[in-house]
């Protein structure tokens, strides 16, 4: 039935006030569903002989399915009161009958089975999506779904390009010094909602937060394959949107947060790592040991995005031709023999 229709039995309800709306669609289905079971039992009684438990049945799981178990049931029994109603019109058999007797019975505890099988399969489904979203806050959906299938064998490490963003705040333990606990978690909840949104939009997805600090990868699982690409959009975002965070809460009078993104794109070893009681989701290799790295340097040059040039040869042409990109190169940084060549869009931070 359209929508429409819906709302106009809602207003018809004339439900209180700050009724709950779960309740209202249950009154609202059911009205529904009882007129369905009148329709078929009007059918019944007219068509005689011809016994329609097919469709009192499809108005049992319906209703079941969409209302639970105990309005299932409710549905069940109503249909049986329906189905004898019916087929014990003038015309019809009598209810004294004892075939007619045994017939209904039959077709009552039908009734109910339908309704307990039909909740069986719907909180099975439940139980089965809420396993797959309690994964999902572990490890990134497609590999949770493969978990939650075949078990551990389908997210065995591999090796596999990806681009990896790290990002810090700066000075975030001095800042935690001299404000109350309450507002570092509340400083912390804003800059992990701001980082999560960017990262999800652009099909990357959160490895860990740690502290302040988050790792972020884009290109692998069903990643796309323009990973440096949606990373650097991702980055650009995120500072996009603490920079205007940071506005209100001075504004507000409130403390703000500085940040610097590192971002490099190659070869990485992925991979869920552990036992059926406990599992980690890592990305290892070298690609996140210069990623690391590069968000290092952010502090240092007080830039708030650096990328490596292999970020920068990866890019397509509609992000690289969208910023004016400077080049620099560093050496001397830790853990690397040579130096580092590095690319940042040319709109430098307030030291």
């Amino acid at each position: 039935m359209p929508s429409d229709g819906f709302a106009a039995v809602s207003r018809t309800l004339a439900l209180p006030p700050g009724a709950d709306e779960e309740r209202r669609q249950l009154m609202i289905s059911s009205l529904f569903g009882a007129l369905a079971l009148l329709a078929i039992g009007a059918l019944d009684a007219v068509t005689g002989e011809l016994r329609l438990s097919v469709l009192y049945v499809i108005v049992i799981m319906m209703m079941t399915w969409r209302n639970g178990r105990a309005n299932g049931l409710m549905f069940a029994a109503a249909s049986g009161l329906a189905l004898v109603v019916a087929n014990t019109a003038p015309g019809g058999r009598p209810a004294s009958d004892p075939l007619f007797l045994v017939s209904a019975a039959s077709d009552l505890l039908v009734f109910g089975f339908c309704a307990i099988g039909t909740n069986a399969l719907r909180e099975g489904l439940f139980r089965e999506r809420l396993r797959q979203r309690n994964l999902a806050r572990y490890l990134p959906a497609p590999f949770a779904a493969q978990l939650a299938d075949e078990g551990l064998g389908a997210v065995k490490s591999r090796s596999c390009a990806a681009t990896i963003m790290f990002i810090d705040i700066r000075g975030f333990t001095a800042l935690a010094r001299t404000i109350e606990p309450a507002e570092v978690f509340a400083l912390l909840q804003s800059y992990r909602r701001i980082v999560a949104a960017a990262v999800r939009t652009y099909g990357g997805f959160i490895d860990k937060f740690v502290g302040d600090g988050a790792l972020a990868v884009f290109g692998i699982a069903e990643g796309p394959e323009d990973s440096a690409g949606c990373a650097v959009s991702a980055a650009l975002e995120i500072v996009a949107r603490v920079d205007e965070w940071g506005r209100r809460q001075r504004a507000a009078g409130r403390p703000t947060l500085k940040i610097g993104i590192g971002l490099h794109h190659g070869e990485v070893l992925v991979g869920a790592i552990g036992d059926d009681e406990r599992l980690e989701f890592t990305v290892l290799g070298n690609t996140v040991n210069v990623a690391a790295r590069i968000e290092d340097l952010t502090r240092d040059l007080k830039l708030p995005l650096l990328v490596s040039d292999a970020v920068h040869a990866s890019l397509p042409p509609a992000v690289r031709n969208a910023y004016d990109w400077s080049r620099l190169s560093v050496a001397g940084v830790r853990g690397l023999s040579g130096p580092l060549t590095l690319a940042y869009p040319e709109r430098r931070e307030p030291v």
